[in-house]
């Protein structure tokens, strides 16, 4: 990462610079603040900074307006505890979002350097979709690298870069516009195959 092997970086920094969205996502006790700051055991209210930053991490995910609706806002309590907010899979799903885009006030970003998504569109509805798509872009003018797993072809617009994964092993990795060219090959290579022309001519 920036020439650096992930073992030069100290644990906790590495930690502050990385954005992470897992395919199962899982939200903790405490406020919508909490979740999103990270903060695990939350005992105290965030600094004024951490509250900034966490609010900039819900616009970026496309998450705020709908947060301000709910009755206490970011103070909205998640997890199982009494009192909890019950939230559909999609709203939990943009809400770890905004957690994975969330930037430590010490590190003077307004975004992570490395954020890695994992099927980060498989909740979504087309509302969230849309909110995701906008997501990445600003991603993009901050700065941050992404790096987005994903089966859905819609998320690729986006990319610079596409790798294809088939059964654990690289299939094809470059600019996306050469990945497409070769995938568009690949199809009009296949429809052309002996085993195509005999269907063809069977159903002539």
């Amino acid at each position: 990462l920036d020439s650096a092997t992930l073992q030069q970086y100290d644990v906790q920094v590495r930690g502050q610079f990385t954005g992470y969205l897992p395919q199962d996502v899982s939200l903790h006790s405490g406020t919508i603040a909490h979740n999103i700051s990270r903060q695990w055991h939350p005992i105290q209210s965030l600094s004024k900074a951490q509250s900034e930053a966490v609010i900039h991490a819900a616009q970026l995910a496309g998450m705020h307006e709908l947060i301000v609706s709910l009755p206490k806002g970011y103070d909205t309590r998640l997890g199982n505890e009494p009192g909890a907010m019950p939230l559909s899979g999609g709203q939990r799903q943009r809400i770890a979002l905004a957690r994975a885009l969330y930037a430590t006030p010490a590190t003077g970003r307004r975004a992570p350097s490395l954020v890695v998504l994992d099927e980060p569109d498989s909740q979504l509805d087309t509302q969230g979709t849309a909110a995701l798509q906008r997501s990445l872009q600003a991603l993009r003018q901050e700065g941050a690298t992404v790096v987005v797993v994903t089966h859905r072809p819609d998320l690729l617009t986006l990319a610079t870069h596409v790798l294809m994964l088939r059964r654990g092993t690289v299939e094809q990795f470059g600019l996306s516009r050469e990945v497409y060219q070769w995938l568009a090959q690949r199809k009009a290579l296949a429809g052309r195959s002996p085993a195509s022309e005999s269907r063809q001519l069977k159903s002539a």
